[in-house]
This record gives structure tokens, sequence and C-alpha cells, in this order.
């Protein structure tokens, strides 16, 4: 999915989501929010540590930390909060802004802009649902 062509004809970012994907084998243009839905139910309720990883999202929605203060807040070991971090960098769930030890995490802007989508599975996880 990541250097398909668009409609137009130009090759999209190399990302898992773009703004709209074109997809081939359905002739249509899916959205960001359903992306992104997808994402987030693989990453949170797919995997085993979606709890933990749905905990930082939801913390950093608060405010940006580093690492080491996700680590305090949340009680995990440092190795296991840098992994969650890693694998939410890794789908661009979140970015880094700063260097190396003072180095923040913050929402990305496309997760952001879509809160709502998170929320709805969050609520799910919360309550012990399936979405």
């Amino acid at each position: 999915m990541g250097s398909e062509k668009s409609p137009a004809g130009k090759k999209n970012a190399k990302s898992i989501y773009p703004a709209n994907t074109y997809h081939k084998e359905n002739r249509k243009i899916v959205h960001m929010s359903a992306a992104l839905r997808n994402i987030l139910l693989w990453i949170l309720m797919g995997t085993k540590g979606g709890i933990r990883r749905a905990t930082i999202i939801n913390a950093l929605n608060e405010r940006p930390m580093t690492a080491s203060q996700l680590q305090r807040m949340i009680g995990l070991d440092y190795k296991t909060v840098r992994y969650h971090l890693d694998l939410l960098l890794e789908n661009n769930l979140i970015e880094t802004t700063g260097k190396r030890y003072g180095m923040l995490y913050v929402i990305a802007p496309m997760l952001e802009a879509d809160y709502e989508v998170f929320l709805k599975i969050w609520d799910k996880i919360e309550n012990g649902k399936d979405y």
C-alpha cells in the first residue's frame, strides 16, 4: 500500500495511511478515519500489550512526555515503555520532538485530528467489550 499510485497517477507518500488512500481492488478512496480505525484496532485490540499502548496514547493526549515520565506515570519497566513507544512511532500514531535524552513524545497530527476514533476504541477496551 505504501507506494501505490493514486487515481491521479502520482505516488502516495510512503505511509501506511496517507490522508486518502486509493485501493485498486476496491476502486475507491478510503478516508483517513477508516484507515486510522483499522490500525488502532490492530495496535490496541489485535495484539498483546494493546491496553498498555492505549494507556500511553491517552497519557500523551494530556501532554507531551519523555519516556521516563511515561514510565513513572504508568508504572511499567522503562524498556517496556520504550518498546511500546517504538511500536506507536512505527505506525505513525505518535511523533517525537527534541533530541536524545530530552526527547518528548507527542500525539501525531493524524491521530489528533481523528481522536474520537481512538476514544471509541478506548471506551471498548475500558469496558472489556469487543469492537
